[in-house]
């Protein structure tokens, strides 16, 4: 549903995916395009997961419950992700990330049928958008 530029950014000096729907103006440049290989492309734009690229920081550890880990199980979410089925029926998915925005709405959209094993600060990022999450379903929140 969105589009991404993968570029040279002259600010950071680095690799960057620009969303095309935050791009605010455009301009032609005269200076000449970084031709950059195709392997440092690839070791920098798939070495993480979802569209923050960069050498991953962390591999989260995820244990999904059934019935939602049928359907992880069958989904690629990063070319190295490693995934083992346990005999209680839930799958562990282990995956690189180089900045938890995007992981972290993955997670929760699985709701109660995903944990966190690890890294520790992963987790305690879930539970604290938990703890925020459950004071709008309190009995006395409009």
């Amino acid at each position: 549903d969105n589009w991404y530029c993968d570029a040279w950014c002259p600010l950071r000096q680095a690799l960057r995916s620009f969303a095309f729907d935050a791009m605010r103006s455009v301009e032609m440049s005269t200076e000449t395009a970084l031709n950059l290989s195709e392997e440092q492309l690839n070791q920098h734009f798939n070495a993480s997961y979802g569209i923050f690229s960069g050498a991953p920081i962390a591999t989260a550890a995820l244990r999904f419950l059934l019935p939602n880990a049928r359907y992880v199980a069958q989904e690629i979410w990063h070319p190295e992700q490693i995934g083992t089925w346990q005999q209680d029926g839930s799958y562990i998915l282990h995956i690189p990330y180089s900045h938890a925005a995007e992981i972290k709405m993955d997670i929760l959209r699985h709701g109660a049928k995903v944990q966190v094993l690890s890294p520790a600060a992963l987790r305690a990022e879930i539970q604290q958008e938990c703890r925020e999450m459950q004071t709008y379903y309190t009995e006395n929140s409009p």
